[in-house]
């Protein structure tokens, strides 16, 4: 039987100076043998305060799921794991740097659409899954390709966003900065929670220091703005940090791969969860013990 894990490590593009730096290198650096797969590529992307190595923990709780439906070589080979500096060394300091990362998502994203652009044809599919404020970096990369005249790329590029820490206005007139990025894709699918206490309580206040609008509501809260998405809106009423490893979320994926119709999630409130010790703190990307 194949080591999917060994193959999956032949698909893994870095922005960051190195493993375990917090600083951005100056572009792409693959490692590994990379595998372009003619028809799709899929582009795994983590959000803020993540390191490599929970990074890489993360992609694999999703490729877990993916194995249970579909061993495919070509399928694992077309997944790429996708790493960028969204934390910092210090694990207290990460906690409270989001505001910091918005900057370097931005930087990361020109850096990834350049290399799209060098080396992506126009006539593949480039599938983006992306959690939290890796989100971002994926409407910044997406932007980018379209401003850059890439159009064919944009076009044929599929968005699943998952906990989006983005805010809805930036989806809504009159500036609507993001709105060429939904128009100009092929679908969206669109995996939130109401059950979200990170984004609920921690993105507004982020977003506001970072000088983004007035306490915004995070797109990955509410799943709107509604009636913009080519595709559907889902409330997967999972916690911030459960979507990488969730089996609903990859059932759902792998029907928008194939432009199906996936069914809504069961509901969950929120005194179904077990407490968290009071020394644990709920991230943006996922639960740190102080």
């Amino acid at each position: 039987m194949m080591d999917s894990e060994s193959e999956l490590r032949c698909n893994e593009i870095s922005v960051r100076k190195d493993e375990h730096s917090s600083e951005l290198a100056d572009s792409v650096q693959p490692f590994g043998n990379q595998k372009f797969i003619m028809n799709r590529m899929i582009i795994l992307i983590h959000g803020y305060n993540v390191s490599q190595k929970k990074a890489t923990d993360s992609y694999s709780a999703f490729v877990t799921q993916l194995k249970k439906t579909n061993n495919s070589t070509n399928l694992l080979n077309s997944i790429w794991k996708f790493h960028w500096p969204g934390n910092h060394n210090n694990r207290v300091l990460s906690l409270f740097s989001y505001p910091l990362q918005i900057d370097k998502a931005k930087k990361a994203a020109t850096l990834l659409s350049k290399y799209l652009r060098n080396n992506v044809a126009g006539g593949q599919e480039i599938v983006f899954v992306a959690h939290s404020l890796g989100c971002r970096l994926v409407f910044e990369t997406v932007g980018e390709l379209i401003k850059a005249g890439h159009l064919k790329l944009a076009f044929n590029a599929k968005l699943c966003l998952m906990g989006a820490a983005v805010p809805v206005y930036m989806l809504l007139p009159p500036d609507s900065p993001f709105m060429p990025v939904i128009v100009n894709t092929g679908r969206q699918a669109v995996f939130y929670s109401t059950n979200d206490t990170t984004l609920r309580w921690f993105f507004p206040s982020g977003q506001t220091v970072a000088r983004e609008g007035f306490f915004p509501v995070a797109i990955g809260l509410e799943g709107g703005p509604q009636g913009v998405w080519k595709g559907q809106s889902e409330n997967t009423w999972l916690r911030h940090s459960e979507y990488w490893g969730n089996e609903d979320i990859w059932q759902s994926f792998k029907l928008f791969l194939g432009d199906q119709k996936f069914r809504k999630f069961p509901e969950r409130r929120n005194d179904e969860w077990e407490l968290q010790p009071p020394n644990v703190i709920n991230s943006y990307c996922g639960t740190i013990s102080l």
